[in-house]
């Protein structure tokens, strides 16, 4: 026998999942071959087909115990005498392309190492067995777990597997029936519901129960519950989310069902609400599940109930929540809300890599074939698969909130009020240009072409392009009003072009990480006027703006009083209304570097990395002034100039903290009052 029982798992207690899962696959191969007409021992038809755990604290002993279909001598040695070999597995290869192969896609096995988790915590383990196929002997399997193991036959066996776990000092706290308990069961909110339910319907051998609190939770099981009085019940009768909680078949610990509570939301006990049809599941249906699953008290704002068979075979039920996500929520990057199951057996409760971190508010589950469950659960080894997962989820999501744009808008504006900065983040972190596109699809901003508090797509835009217009073109600014009073907007809006307004927190900083859209670049106005190709003709100049000398004359007094603030002094025609502006090679990206290293920097280093380009409007009245102050008044002109330069800068969103232009503005209005 070959297996390394130290280091195959990292949380021992897996392996009470992993028993269960086994001997969950043992009933599913048995319920299949009474369906397909396997000859089969008298009686098997008509055996319960559960699962039974039990724990001698005394004798240190755990038991877990199925009437499954059991195995022959040749099958002990095949399925236990090798850590990779697993029964189910070979079961489901075998009845590939077969007749009737559809009864046993609920085997949820597939996986040879689990079994082997038990000797974590055992020293020794014995399995009795005995097949359901007539005439068969029952047998004993023994191991320590040293590399060896004994078969012989044994009396009074009964068809199906028996396990008996005989575990070491320090794992006694597994022959504890409230560790089993707490294992096999975790609680969804909390270890006690309080305060006793009373009865509001008994119909068919179903009993529906009312909790009468704020939690306001209703049930509906097969079973009478136990009430305890005022003391509630124990977490296996109440809103459990067990490991195993839609294991398709009964499980009782100690003789007590330990899975019998199932929600309004799943009559069934040995059906998941996501396996329904989603045209049988109602919209309480949903609310509770949802409540459930999301431990939360809302109702879902979307439901996406998704069934594939291609690329993936996938079962997903996920929910948009409803509330708007606070701040706590949205910095927690880790805290995924999706669960993660393989045929109703839970692999991770909430699994952050199913999908993009971005997606965190997702809540739901997604229940996959094709997962294999090896020796842990918590580990999701097939990383390649889970890109795979990924990868399908992303793409469903983001298709059905496209349709929602389309279809529901009016909903789908109040989900991106609320969860706009999500689908942002989602650029920002996306390694792929072809996901980036297709989450700024449901991007929206403001535009020129419409009314303030208006919002068009990125193809709504591209739809109407003038004809000769190759870019996209934004500008970011607090507000539309800033944006539409900003030089850089003047010459664009001369043109018509239209102009998407960025004044939501990160809405440039996502544009220029998304870069392109439909083939076509997004471009930062302020960036496109850096870069027009439009020459300093100086020829031009006269009328209503200064004449060719004196432009020739201001421009290097300009750069020399301004000093190393400014790399270049120019004329620009682009300006009607402002006496200036400055522009820098990345505009977009030199803000953000400044907000985050601004307290770094001296003022001297910050004008070197920005090398700022002065453009200065010959037809503006303050220019004008300014050119006839440098020979009257050199010093006001001096003044003048550099807070030009200083209200440039502020327009340009490169100053953080304006009270550094109050000594020169002071200065300033001094020497103008001394004229009067």
């Amino acid at each position: 026998m070959s297996y390394t029982p130290a280091s195959v798992d990292e949380w021992s207690k897996v392996f009470v999942r992993e028993l269960i899962s086994n001997a969950s696959d043992a009933l599913e191969k048995l319920r299949h071959m009474t369906l397909t007409g396997e000859n089969l021992e008298e009686g098997t038809s008509s055996r319960p087909l559960e699962i039974h755990i039990a724990t001698d604290k005394q004798h240190r002993i755990l038991t877990i115990q199925d009437t499954g279909v059991g195995m022959t001598k040749e099958e002990l040695v095949d399925n236990l005498g090798t850590i990779a070999r697993s029964g189910s597995k070979a079961f489901l290869e075998q009845l590939k392309g077969q007749p009737g192969s559809s009864e046993a896609s609920s085997i949820i096995g597939q996986f040879g190492v689990g079994f082997y988790s038990s000797f974590m915590v055992a020293d020794r383990v014995e399995v009795f067995t005995k097949s359901s196929f007539p005439g068969a002997l029952g047998y004993k399997w023994t191991s320590d777990g040293t590399g060896s193991y004994e078969i012989q036959e044994a009396e009074g066996v009964f068809p199906g597997t028996k396990i008996v776990l005989h575990l070491k000092p320090e794992s006694r706290e597994f022959s504890d029936e409230d560790t089993i308990r707490g294992v096999v069961s975790q609680t969804q909110t909390g270890d006690v519901l309080r305060g006793t339910p009373g009865v509001v319907s008994q119909t068919q051998h179903l009993y529906q129960y009312q909790w009468p609190h704020a939690l306001n939770v209703s049930l509906l099981c097969r079973t009478e519950l136990p009430v305890t009085g005022n003391s509630g019940f124990k977490s296996e009768s109440g809103v459990i989310k067990k490991y195993s909680n839609f294991v398709g078949c009964p499980i009782f610990l100690n003789g007590q069902r330990a899975n019998v509570i199932q929600a309004l939301w799943l009559v069934d006990p040995s059906q998941a609400l996501w396996l329904m049809d989603p045209k049988e599941v109602t919209p309480q249906m949903h609310d509770e599940f949802y409540r459930f699953v999301g431990n939360t008290f809302d109702k879902p704002r979307f439901t996406l109930h998704y069934r594939t068979d291609a690329p993936l075979t996938l079962r997903a039920l996920l929910y948009f929540p409803e509330g708007k996500p606070g701040l706590f929520e949205m910095n927690r990057e880790s805290d995924a809300g999706v669960a993660l199951y393989s045929r109703k057996v839970l692999i991770k409760s909430k699994t952050d890599n199913i999908l993009p971190k971005w997606l965190r508010f997702v809540k739901g589950v997604v229940d996959s074939e094709d997962i294999p469950l090896n020796l842990s659960r918590e580990l999701l080894q097939n990383s390649a698969l889970i890109r795979k997962l990924q990868r399908v989820l992303t793409n469903r999501l983001l298709r059905f909130l496209h349709d929602k744009s389309t279809k529901e808008q009016e909903q789908f504006d109040l989900f991106y009020k609320d969860y706009s900065p999500f689908l942002k983040e989602g650029i920002v972190m996306s390694q792929e240009q072809v996901e980036k596109e297709e989450i700024a699809k449901l991007l929206r901003f403001e535009s020129s072409r419409c009314s303030p508090g208006e919002r068009v797509s990125l193809p709504q835009y591209i739809s109407r392009l003038a004809e000769g217009q190759k870019d996209v073109f934004y500008l970011a600014a607090p507000s539309r009003a800033l944006a539409e009073a900003s030089p850089y907007y003047e010459a664009l809006r001369r043109k018509d072009v239209e102009v998407l307004f960025c004044s939501e927190p990160y809405d440039e900083l996502v544009l220029m990480q998304l870069r392109q859209f439909d083939s076509r670049n997004l471009t930062s106005v302020e960036k496109e006027m850096r870069q027009d190709k439009e020459k300093d003709d100086l020829t031009t100049l006269g009328g209503e703006s200064l004449l060719r000398p004196e432009v020739e004359n201001l421009l290097p007094w300009l750069k020399k009083c301004l000093g190393g603030k400014v790399h270049t002094v120019k004329v620009t025609r682009r300006l009607d209304s402002h006496p200036c502006v400055i522009t820098v090679e990345d505009m977009g990206a030199a803000r953000h570097f400044l907000r985050m290293q601004s307290h770094q920097l001296t003022e001297e280093n910050r004008y070197a990395l920005l090398q700022p380009q002065l453009e200065i409007n010959p037809s503006h009245p303050i220019i004008k002034k300014l050119s006839k102050l440098v020979t009257s008044n050199p010093r006001l002109a001096e003044l003048v100039s550099q807070q030009l330069l200083a209200n440039a800068m502020v327009s340009a969103g490169l100053v953080e903290d304006p009270r550094t232009l109050v000594i020169s503005l002071n200065e300033l209005l001094s020497l103008a009052l001394e004229a009067h």
